[in-house]
């Protein structure tokens, strides 16, 4: 049987396991349960130790950035907007 384009072989979808339910609760339970010593043993941490620590929980409390490629066009900006943008460009604020 070919794969036809826009028809998927599984109309019901990946069935949910409740394994990975139960997984994932158990560990937000553990973090929960060791929280205060884990922060002990951070306070502790001296030099790089500290600051992978520090950037690897902060990966979980801030998004990551993404690099944005925004243009103008500047067709669309009126003559008091391009006197503004080409005093920035130039520095002649």
């Amino acid at each position: 049987m070919r794969f036809e384009k826009g028809k998927s072989g599984n109309p019901n979808g990946r069935p949910k396991t409740v394994y990975s339910s139960k997984l994932r609760s158990t560990v937000i339970g553990w973090c929960e349960d060791n929280a205060l010593d884990f922060l002990k043993e951070i306070k502790e941490m001296k030099g790089n130790q500290k600051a992978q620590a520090f950037i690897a929980l902060l990966n979980f409390a801030m998004p990551k950035l993404t690099e944005q490629n925004s243009t103008i066009n500047l067709e669309t900006l009126n003559d008091q907007d391009l006197d503004k943008l080409l005093e920035r460009l130039t520095g002649t604020d």
